[in-house]
């Protein structure tokens, strides 16, 4: 009975502790934010919203995972601009407090009261779980987590001693911090840039601030901040990755391939790196290399949408279409709001000669960000196929 009762008593206290993980933030936050604002609690996803179901509590609103054995950890999404530092603090350790303490309350209800096995053991393998969860969530980490739309943050250990770095300029960071989640880069990227010039921060601030330039089309303020990086730091894996995307996007195409391949020498698991790679490798037309790297990524990450997306288009130009539609499904899959995705999807429907599904593919795509790389060629070339078809498409929104 003990090889059914160990994953099943694991699978149901990873269940427990992420709720009760994101539930101690989100109450945490509530009780400290006087502002009343809303919030967002994902639970099973780091902000994936497919195969979810979102019901509302309050000035919360709560979207779980439906895929129970998919279940990847939790996020509360809110945007903190006028807290002090301490009272982040406190939310942030409210997450992984909460599940602790009902795991303290457990094992001593399993001692006290003496209850029948199985139940006994259970609450106490409860325990010891929400112990590591408290110890892996406090312990700061260098990786960062990668949210379903593509942004990165830090466990809650890396948060608080980031916190207590920035302590000066706390106001500064949770203004940028919340114009970065509500995805205003503009408006992000030029407060991360005056903390990064003046004051000793880390090396995370000017990776946000040169990821807001990017995220904004702004390459040239992109690459003046990696200067300033590189005249502080010493390149490490992220920030080769960084110096090979802006290379390859100014025409710099070896030397971007080289970030790369020396970003992947310091650390030949950095899955990011492979996507970019890949991404990039896609746009020069080596289309079989972008596979490889893709493939690798998917060994480290399986659940990063932009790789399989990524992977799907190398796929369509190489001739395997069936292979490609299924990999850019699945990116759709893992994060219906992934706008390249749909993209991608058009230039499969383009392949297959259905013009007027991928112009639908192209005009979704356009609508969730104008900005998309050859989004208005794809749809005038759409449109002309259909025009010349002698079929119309239908009129849409602008």
């Amino acid at each position: 009975m003990i090889f059914f009762l160990v994953p099943l008593v694991t699978l149901i206290s990873y269940v427990i502790i992420v709720v009760l993980h994101e539930f101690g933030h989100l109450f945490m936050a509530m009780l400290l934010d006087k502002r009343k604002s809303n919030y967002t609690v994902f639970l099973g996803s780091h902000g994936d919203r497919a195969a979810s179901v979102a019901f509302h509590m309050g000035r919360a609103e709560i979207v779980i995972n439906k895929r129970l054995p998919l279940w990847k950890g939790g996020y509360v999404s809110w945007i903190p601009e006028e807290l002090s530092m301490w009272r982040m603090i406190l939310i942030l350790l409210a997450g992984p407090v909460a599940p602790f303490v009902a795991g303290i309350a457990a094992s001593l209800s399993a001692i006290a009261f003496k209850w029948p096995y199985p139940l006994n053991i259970s609450l106490i393998m409860f325990f010891f779980l929400s112990a590591a969860s408290l110890c892996g969530s406090l312990f700061p980490r260098s990786e960062a987590l990668r949210l379903s739309d593509g942004r990165f943050i830090g466990n809650d250990g890396t948060q608080i001693f980031n916190l207590l770095k920035v302590r000066k300029y706390m106001p500064q960071l949770n203004i940028a911090i919340g114009h970065y989640n509500a995805k205003q880069y503009a408006e992000a990227a030029p407060i991360f840039a005056r903390m990064m010039r003046t004051c000793h921060v880390q090396r995370q601030i000017f990776h946000m601030a040169i990821s807001c330039y990017i995220l904004d089309y702004d390459y040239d303020t992109a690459t003046e901040i990696f200067g300033l990086l590189q005249d502080r730091f010493d390149l490490n894996s992220q920030d080769l990755m960084l110096s090979g995307a802006l290379n390859i996007h100014f025409g710099e195409i070896e030397k971007g391939l080289e970030d790369y391949e020396r970003s992947l020498r310091q650390d030949p698991d950095n899955a990011i790196t492979l996507i970019n790679r890949g991404g990039d490798l896609n746009e020069i037309g080596r289309y079989f290399e972008a596979i490889a790297d893709f493939d690798r990524s998917i060994e480290l990450k399986p659940d990063f949408p932009d790789q399989f997306s990524g992977r799907g288009l190398a796929r369509i130009h190489t001739g395997m279409l069936d292979e490609g539609g299924a990999d850019i499904r699945r990116a759709i899959e893992l994060d219906g709001s992934h706008y390249m995705a749909y993209r991608n999807l058009g230039i499969w429907h383009m392949h297959r000669e259905e013009y007027a599904q991928a112009l639908k593919q192209f005009e979704q795509c356009r609508d969730m960000e104008p900005r998309t790389p050859m989004i208005h060629d794809l749809i005038a070339q759409a449109t002309e196929k259909i025009a010349g078809a002698g079929h119309p498409p239908s009129p849409s929104p602008k």
